[in-house]
């Protein structure tokens, strides 16, 4: 039992410093993080479906499939596809949902 505890504790490290070095490292500002979590939760609505839409774009990142502003995207461009493997990108998408999703800060 105390060597499952180990693992999960371990696991949940792991996740969250994926999510720490590949998201946080760049998107340092957290009303930044809050602003796309809203704009997503506006286009996507549901966990799954935002999760989703957040996965595809990591992957293959475009001007018409991102939920940002056309004056964004002129100024600052479209970001680089990620280098994560799709388990450690679902795992920082699962953080990062955790963290931000609207229903957790509106309670």
């Amino acid at each position: 039992m105390r060597y499952i505890r180990v693992l999960i504790i371990l696991s949940t490290l792991l996740v969250a410093d994926s999510y720490e070095s590949n998201c946080k490292s760049c998107h340092t500002m957290e009303h930044q993080l809050q602003r796309f979590m809203h704009r997503y939760t506006l286009k996507y609505s549901s966990e799954k479906r935002i999760k989703k839409a957040l996965f595809e774009y990591l992957k293959n990142p475009k001007a018409p499939n991102s939920i940002m502003p056309m004056g964004f995207i002129n100024r600052w461009g479209v970001k680089k596809a990620t280098t994560l493997d799709d388990k450690s990108l679902k795992e920082a998408i699962n953080t990062y949902y955790h963290h931000y999703n609207l229903k957790k800060i509106w309670k």
